[in-house]
């Protein structure tokens, strides 16, 4: 299959002096792997849907699921003969003998490059370097990700999503078009380096004893700063029944989910009870991500000191540094998500925290 992409991005750059930039960009990214309209060779090639129904009949097991689900006389008996397998009994399901491989109790399919996304993003970037003793970056991203496969494998959870959300309608997958499951909306980084212009040879106390200067020179004071609105919550479903060889079923959603004021650990929602179990064997009609809510945000900083003590008596260019440092200097919590499995008990309640406590470390660096 082709690959689709389309990138249009204008950019604006203006240099104040030789230390200070200021940086913007707006992005638009398209980009397509065939994700619609598969011909019959690609869908064999690649064997994801060698297991799925195909929309008749799973419409067919949707309008008389009783039918599908009885036992029927198994034409494999005596050809089948591990008696393991299900599939060696005298009789098997109906639903068995109309899968696409029913001499299969199982297949596993690889995971298709299937998918499209499109990418849209204001950014904005503003850069001293170093200089009298500040160097500074400010970064800003005001940005939407949008897919219909933010997660296709294992190795790519780290994103942020999670496999269970998969298709809920392998015949459907433009039914699954939401935010990327990794989408975060708006992020704002900070970083520093600050030297007080405090010691010998500095604006202030220029001409300091030495004595002096060893305990209030030379200090350094670090940055760095994060905030970000966070990732969208997913739901899931408790005790839903899914369409056989379809992706897990979803919740439906009698109205706009909606978040509580403030932070309610014991009920992230407002209203709950709008998200509800749908009927056996039908579609969800929850997004694969809510576009409306997402998770607590990244609000973090870590700080810290730095001072450099002299040792040029003892050897020529030798100085012992000293470090303080803090990450999450404020020891502001940062929460997981709610649980966000629809027809649970803890639904709606935040039960871990994602970072951890501040932690302050001291170190002696020796340069020799």
């Amino acid at each position: 299959r082709k690959v689709h992409e389309l990138v249009l991005a204008i950019g604006l750059e203006q240099r104040f002096s030789k230390d200070q930039i200021l940086t913007m960009y707006m992005n638009r990214v398209y980009y397509g792997h065939g994700a619609y309209g598969i011909g019959a060779a690609a869908r064999t090639y690649f064997s994801k849907d060698a297991k799925d129904l195909t929309p008749a009949q799973a419409a067919a097991f949707v309008a008389d699921p009783n039918y599908y689900n009885t036992y029927v006389s198994n034409p494999f008996v005596g050809i089948i003969t591990d008696p393991s397998s299900p599939l060696s009994a005298p009789a098997v399901q109906r639903l068995q003998l109309i899968l696409p491989y029913p001499q299969f109790t199982g297949v596993t399919a690889t995971d298709p490059p299937w998918a499209n996304s499109i990418y849209h993003a204001f950014q904005l970037r503003a850069e001293k370097k170093m200089s009298n003793g500040l160097g500074f970056l400010f970064t800003y991203t005001n940005q939407k990700s949008i897919d219909d496969s933010s997660v296709g494998g294992g190795g790519l959870t780290w994103l942020g999503g999670s496999l269970n959300n998969v298709l809920q309608d392998p015949n459907n997958r433009k039914a699954d078009r939401s935010l990327s499951q990794f989408d975060i909306s708006q992020i704002l980084q900070f970083s520093y380096v600050y030297e007080l212009p405090v010691g010998r040879g500095k604006r202030f106390g220029g001409n300091m004893n030495p004595v002096v200067n060893a305990i209030l020179g030379g200090w350094q004071t670090n940055g760095i700063w994060r905030f970000d609105t966070g990732q969208p919550v997913i739901l899931s479903l408790s005790g839903g029944h899914s369409i056989p060889t379809y992706g897990p079923q979803r919740p439906n959603l009698t109205g706009t989910l909606k978040r509580a004021s403030g932070l309610n650990l014991n009920q992230y929602f407002a209203n709950p009870d709008v998200a509800v179990v749908p009927d056996p064997y039908t579609i969800g009609n929850a997004p694969k991500v809510l576009p409306n809510l997402r998770m607590p945000g990244t609000r973090t900083g870590a700080l810290s000191l730095f001072k450099e003590f002299g040792l040029a008596a003892l050897r020529e260019g030798s100085r012992l540094e000293f470090r303080a440092e803090a990450f999450n200097a404020l020891n502001h919590p940062q929460f997981k998500g709610p649980n966000a499995t629809v027809h649970t008990d803890n639904f709606g309640k935040i039960t871990e925290q994602a970072n951890s406590p501040r932690q302050v470390q001291l170190a002696l660096k020796l340069y020799w």
